[in-house]
């Protein structure tokens, strides 16, 4: 069974990682004549990509739930029209 605390702390990790490494390539890259502005560039940076990250998951996560609720309500509506036809054909 997962941990919850464990679960936490590996997200957490891979966040300041990911943190981390943005930094270094806005240093090395764009920031290269003030790489002290790195550090608040790269946490903007950070939380941008994992609030639009958070939004297009939200958004498959609606996509898909609008699909199934299409593949339900044609399974009722065949079933419906099966069971009339059967009871009317015979």
């Amino acid at each position: 069974m997962i941990n919850l605390a464990h679960l936490i702390e590996t997200v957490q990790l891979l966040l300041e990682q990911f943190q981390s490494l943005t930094k270094k390539i806005l240093q090395e890259t764009i920031l290269k004549a003030r790489p002290e502005l790195a550090t608040a560039y790269g946490n903007i940076l950070t939380l941008l990509v994992l609030l639009t990250s958070i939004y297009l998951l939200l958004l498959l996560v609606n996509a898909f739930r609008k699909i199934l609720g299409i593949i339900l309500l044609l399974g009722w509506l065949f079933l419906s029209i099966s069971m009339v036809l059967t009871v009317l054909t015979k």
